[in-house]
């Protein structure tokens, strides 16, 4: 491949840089870390991985954990850190704090990414070809803030806010991209608002055995493209340029001891002047395929997923092998995928759907709050991947 590096006629502005680290920063410093009766528990991992887009890479996770009393009532911080570094100066980090209180009843968080990293792009639509793939190198900057409170029962309304600057760093010359035709390929910020709905009876945080969590999502976006540092007036903050409305339906079933069925209902529609980045992606859904393999307005998707922890088993418990803390940490996962992309929900038909299928092997890093290393295995038509990730998929 034979890449053009273009000069912008905007760049990142070192002001928003420094401010979006202090943001970060101030996200971090708003969960209390003071507290009473502290318990706190730390892990970490090394993270070492080959990938034809970015040679090969290093890093590690790292998962923080705090439970306390604030004014008498159960409280916990969780931060979640992972930093990748490749071979051809890619970097990938993020931190994502979290607070919870009263077993839920209050939960806010933050998403803190920054990445400059190699991915590819196929077009757009369900029907994309192998042979229009082109290269591109994706830089992001990024600050989302989300919070929800229990208002009767398990529902629970929320609200959030997505800050971000993106811009291509790295592109295939004479490809779609490189013409500066497809909305998104230019740099610009982005500024979302949005609310959601959920109702969530789960038992678990981040490995659910029964219950279902229900969740409903509309963000509403607008396209900063102002060259001064101080991005317009307010009503530049306030337009609306697109939007996205995500339902995902989970289902949670414990039948017998060390086997959980999961499943997963989910669908996605943008709508305006969506750039190409905030699509909704097939591959979000579907293992076996990249992120960006098939892109559009609207996607619906299936999964199923048989959950298995072998030392959990009621016919392994007595096996002593099996009882060691390292296989009572471990377990195994089968997944069956399938769904699709589309200009409009009204040209969605069973038979445009794309299959995924695989297996996992999973490793509990927090015990308690069963939060998982997951390493998948997914095929798909013509096509395999491979993901190494904290945190079930849903």
């Amino acid at each position: 491949m034979i890449y053009s590096n273009t000069l912008r006629d905007m760049s990142v502005p070192p002001r928003f840089r420094t401010r979006v680290w202090m943001l970060m920063l101030l996200s971090l410093l708003s969960l209390p870390m003071f507290a009473q009766e502290a318990t706190t528990n730390i892990s970490g991992f090394p993270v070492i991985a080959y990938s034809n887009e970015t040679s090969l890479m290093g890093g590690g996770f790292i998962v923080w954990n705090k439970e306390f009393l604030q004014e008498q009532r159960k409280a916990s911080n969780t931060l979640i850190g992972n930093v990748l570094l490749t071979a051809k100066s890619q970097y990938l980090a993020f931190i994502l704090p979290q607070f919870t209180r009263d077993d839920g009843d209050l939960q806010y968080g933050a998403d803190l990414i920054a990445r400059r990293w190699s991915d590819n792009f196929w077009g757009i639509g369900n029907n994309t070809l192998e042979q229009d793939k082109e290269a591109f190198g994706w830089e992001e900057y990024r600050l989302g803030l989300s919070g929800k409170y229990l208002i009767w029962k398990n529902l629970y309304p929320g609200i959030e806010l997505d800050f971000r600057f993106g811009d291509l760093f790295k592109e295939t010359a004479g490809g779609a991209l490189a013409s500066g035709t497809i909305l998104g390929s230019k740099p610009a910020f982005y500024l979302g608002r949005g609310a959601s709905l959920s109702w969530d009876n789960t038992n678990a945080k981040y490995y659910p055995h029964k219950g279902i969590k229900y969740e409903l999502r509309f963000t509403d976006y607008a396209t900063l493209n102002n060259q001064d540092d101080d991005l317009g007036e307010l009503k530049e903050y306030l337009h609306s340029d697109f939007s996205k409305l995500s339902l995902n339906l989970n289902h949670y079933i414990n039948p017998v001891s060390g086997i959980v069925l999961a499943a997963q209902t989910s669908a996605i529609i943008a709508d305006g002047q969506v750039p190409f980045n905030f699509l909704p992606e097939l591959g979000s859904s579907l293992r076996a395929y990249d992120s960006k393999r098939y892109i559009d307005k609207t996607m619906l998707a299936q999964r199923l997923e048989p959950r298995i922890i072998p030392s959990e088993l009621p016919f392994l418990q007595e096996r002593g092998i099996l009882q060691s803390k390292f296989w009572r940490r471990t377990g195994l996962v089968f997944f069956t995928e399938f769904g699709q992309i589309a200009p409009d929900i009204s040209q969605a038909k069973w038979e445009r759907n794309h299959w995924s299928n695989g297996w996992g092997l999973r490793y509990t890093i927090l015990p308690q709050d069963k939060l998982n290393l997951r390493m998948d295995f997914g095929w798909g038509q013509d096509t395999f991947n491979f993901i190494f990730q904290a945190r079930e998929v849903f």
